[in-house]
């Protein structure tokens, strides 16, 4: 049979994707904006990753119309087969427009995914530390008044909803 996997087959993360570097950077928009009189943690997360919830949304917004393009394809390829004069360079356009529409529809919905992923799993890493650093931060009285339940449960399953948060931002 095969071979066990071992930790050297898993490539490591990018550093940009760690989240520690995540924290420190939602950390840094977070105090701006507590400066500003104005703290709001969904504000601090777009303020650090406009521009990747942008590009996620471009891609799906690119994607949403591809998929129009796929039915206009096909009428254009029927109305040229019945069609009494067949130009056989445009019909190579239409056969080439057949197969490139849901690839170029495929890969948008790849990065589409992609990016929404990747802004809920640096999210998802920066808040859980940042509720941990908080969680050290408290006093003996107060951390006991929270029990150790509600800690990790603020830590493992509120943090994981920002994992597919912004992807279905998206759909709204």
């Amino acid at each position: 049979p095969g071979r066990t996997l071992s930790a050297g087959d898993v490539n490591d993360s990018p550093p940009s994707e760690a989240p520690r570097d995540a924290r420190t950077a939602l950390r840094e928009a977070w105090d701006k904006r507590v400066l500003a009189g104005r703290p709001s943690l969904t504000l601090s997360i777009l303020d650090e990753w406009q521009g990747t919830l942008c590009a996620s949304a471009i891609f799906h917004l690119l994607e949403i119309c591809v998929q129009f393009v796929s039915p206009l394809v096909i009428r254009s390829i029927v109305t040229f087969v019945d069609s009494e004069d067949q130009n056989l360079p445009l019909g190579i356009i239409y056969a080439v427009c057949f197969f490139i529409t849901p690839l170029l529809q495929c890969l948008l919905s790849s990065h589409f995914i992609l990016h929404g992923r990747r802004l809920g799993m640096r999210t998802q890493g920066a808040t859980a530390c940042l509720v941990f650093e908080k969680a050290l931060r408290l006093s003996q009285p107060a951390s006991t008044s929270y029990g150790p339940g509600a800690l990790v449960n603020i830590m493992q399953v509120d943090t994981f909803r920002f994992a597919f948060a912004f992807f279905h931002l998206n759909f709204m």
